[in-house]
C-alpha cells in the first residue's frame, strides 16, 4: 500500500511540476521570464535627484515640460517598454525606453508649445505592445 502512496504521489508531483527542477529566477510555466512588474508611474514637471519633483494632473500652460515617469522592479533581463504620448487621443510620440536589472527608473517629456492645450495621457506598453499602464493629464490655462 505504501508503494501505491508513493507511486501516486510521484506522478502528481510530475504532472503539477512540483517536482521539476528549477528554472532560474524570472520563469513560469517555461513561457519565459516573467514581465517586469511597474511599482510607480506618475506625470510630474521634472526630475530631481532621479525622482519625479512636482507631480500632477494638471499642469498649467506655462509650464515648460511635462515628464512621464515610470519605475520597474522585477527585472530579469535587459528589455525595454513604450512611453505612448497622447493629446486629444492622436498619438503625438513613441519613446523607447531600456529597463536593466534588477530594478529601473526611467521617465520621457514634452516640450510644451502654445496649442498643446487639452488633454493628454501617457500609455506605458511592454515591447509586445502590451498596455501596462495609462496616466491621464491635462495642459490648461
Amino acid at each position: 500500500m505504501k508503494a501505491l502512496i508513493a507511486a501516486c504521489l510521484t506522478v502528481f508531483l510530475l504532472l503539477s511540476g512540483a517536482g521539476r527542477a528549477a528554472e532560474g529566477p524570472g520563469v513560469q510555466d517555461g513561457s519565459g521570464p516573467e514581465p517586469p512588474v511597474l511599482t510607480k508611474a506618475v506625470m510630474c514637471e521634472e526630475i530631481r535627484n532621479g525622482a519625479p519633483y512636482r507631480p500632477a494632473v494638471v499642469f498649467p500652460a506655462e509650464t515648460e515640460q511635462v515628464v512621464c515617469f515610470s519605475r520597474f522592479d522585477s527585472i530579469h533581463e535587459e528589455t525595454w517598454v513604450y512611453h505612448n504620448w497622447f493629446h486629444r487621443d492622436r498619438l503625438s510620440r513613441r519613446i523607447r525606453l531600456e529597463l536593466h536589472p534588477p530594478k529601473w527608473g526611467t521617465f520621457s517629456r514634452i516640450q510644451l508649445r502654445e496649442n498643446d492645450r487639452g488633454p493628454w495621457r501617457v500609455e506605458i506598453s511592454d515591447q509586445d505592445g502590451r498596455t501596462i499602464e495609462i496616466l491621464r493629464f491635462s495642459i490648461t490655462d
